[in-house]
C-alpha cells in the first residue's frame, strides 16, 4: 500500500493530517486479524517511486505499508512497550 498525497510542498497542517490518515487506516487490517506496519523511509525514494509506479509527479510520497498476518513467534512481535500514565503528558485546563 502506497501513500502518495497532496502537491509538495505542503503545509504544516497537511504534514498532520498525513500522519493521522495512516494510522486510521491502520485500523482497518486490525478488524480483519491482520497488522500492518507503516514505512516511512521510503519518502526519501519518492521519484524512484512515482517513477515506477506512475505516480504523477506533483505528489508528495509520503509512506507504504505492509499489511499480513504478524509472525506470532517472533520476538519483535511479541514486544509490549511501557507507556507513559496520561497525567505525565496531559496537563487539564478548566
Amino acid at each position: 500500500m502506497l501513500f502518495a498525497a497532496g502537491h509538495a510542498p505542503s503545509s504544516r497542517n497537511t504534514q498532520m493530517e498525513m500522519g493521522l490518515f495512516p494510522q486510521n487506516v491502520m485500523l482497518g487490517p486490525v478488524a480483519k486479524g491482520l497488522r500492518s506496519c507503516p514505512r516511512f523511509s521510503v519518502a526519501g525514494y519518492g521519484d524512484v517511486l512515482r517513477a515506477k509506479l506512475g505516480i504523477d509527479p506533483a505528489r508528495l510520497v509520503v509512506c507504504t505499508m505492509a499489511v499480513g498476518h504478524a509472525d506470532e513467534t517472533a520476538p519483535v512481535n511479541r514486544f509490549v512497550p511501557q507507556r507513559a500514565g496520561l497525567e505525565e503528558y496531559v496537563q487539564w485546563r478548566e
